[in-house]
């Protein structure tokens, strides 16, 4: 089975390597985590974020090698709009499902926008599985504290 999961930080690698580790994976499962840049204003800035986030993917992917030894895992940083970059990567490498996260937005602009989540479940040419943190009070936790991930896998089967 090839499992692709998108990350924007290590905000959600931990949710989403959370429920990852806690799932049952069939045996000898590929994994492959992607990060998607956007903009940047000088190319040299563009290589410093694609050098960083290769070292956060690297961090990602060995804590999930340690939790699932038998996994094939994979890191890739790609450029351009978060989501097609991810349902584009999803249908070249044939991904059997996309686990990923899901950023509240409480400003009008991601309304206007949509989600990344919500384009990729729509478009995605494979299942969709978003992992939502629990909502708790900012002034007492992080909503991504160790297992605060709130919901079972919402299946988008195609």
């Amino acid at each position: 089975m090839r499992i692709l999961l998108p990350v924007d930080s290590a905000d959600d690698n931990k949710l989403i390597t959370d429920f990852v580790v806690n799932y049952k994976w069939p045996d000898n499962s590929a994994f492959k985590f992607l990060h998607v840049l956007g903009a940047m204003a000088t190319e040299d800035d563009y290589l410093k974020a694609e050098a960083e986030s290769h070292k956060m993917l690297h961090r990602f992917a060995a804590r999930l090698k340690r939790s699932i030894p038998t996994a094939h895992v994979t890191c890739e940083v790609s450029s351009g709009d978060p989501a097609l970059e991810i349902i584009s990567t999803a249908g070249q490498w044939m991904a059997d499902i996309i686990v990923m996260g899901y950023r509240v937005r409480n400003d009008i602009s991601g309304f206007l926008a949509g989600s990344v989540s919500k384009s990729v479940t729509y478009q995605a040419p494979c299942s969709v599985a978003t992992i939502r943190p629990r909502q708790v009070d900012p002034d007492h936790a992080s909503i991504y504290e160790s297992e605060e991930y709130s919901g079972e896998m919402q299946m988008a089967a195609k």
